[in-house]
């Protein structure tokens, strides 16, 4: 079976900062750049591929819970704990709509969507200069 999303850390001077869960860790580092989640001198190491999201997500949490990495949202109480979500339903969506505004839910899709054009950006700008460095212009 094909693996679909990783598990990752987020360091920065020996220290993991930030774990994380992506199918696409080039993309989410990116966005990660983008957002300051991580530095300039961060770097991302991929812990482990799993099969399925829901194996990685398992596999995140335990590994938040275990590092307790600063910068993980886990540990700044924003996290949404999907699971919870999908279990109770309606409940669980009405949490969510007292505790967010549709204002914060459009800041986020458009905090989303820069980071997707950043990192199709980076990755354009990433070939441009590999394909020049491998031409030898």
């Amino acid at each position: 079976m094909k693996k679909v999303a990783c598990v990752y850390d987020i360091v920065l001077n020996g220290d993991v900062i930030y774990v994380g869960m992506t199918g696409n860790p080039k993309a989410r580092m990116c966005s990660h750049r983008y957002t300051g989640v991580a530095h300039s001198g961060a770097k991302m190491v991929i812990h482990r591929w799993y099969e399925t999201r829901a194996e990685a997500y398992s596999a995140e949490t335990e590994r938040q819970d275990e590092l307790k990495p600063a910068r993980s949202e886990r540990y700044r109480g924003r996290r949404l704990d999907f699971p919870k979500i999908l279990r109770d339903g309606k409940k669980a969506m009405a949490e969510f709509n007292e505790q967010h505004t549709m204002e914060d839910v459009a800041k986020l899709i458009e905090g989303h969507k820069k980071a997707v054009a950043a990192a199709a950006q980076f990755e354009r700008e990433w070939k441009a200069k590999n394909q020049q460095h491998d031409t030898g212009e």
